[in-house]
């Protein structure tokens, strides 16, 4: 799966860590608690 702007926006207004592993699994992704921590941090900190 190609990660775009797009995709990456969406991402910004998910709330909670759960929320993210819900919504990646929608789209095919499997995260772990712990990958889907460090990616929240990076998207609310700006840093993605």
């Amino acid at each position: 799966m190609e990660i775009t702007s797009e995709l990456i926006e969406k991402a910004k207004k998910i709330k909670t860590v759960e929320e993210l592993i819900v919504r990646a699994r929608k789209i095919g992704l499997e995260l772990d608690e712990a990958t889907a921590q460090y990616i929240f941090e990076k998207l609310h900190s700006g840093e993605i």
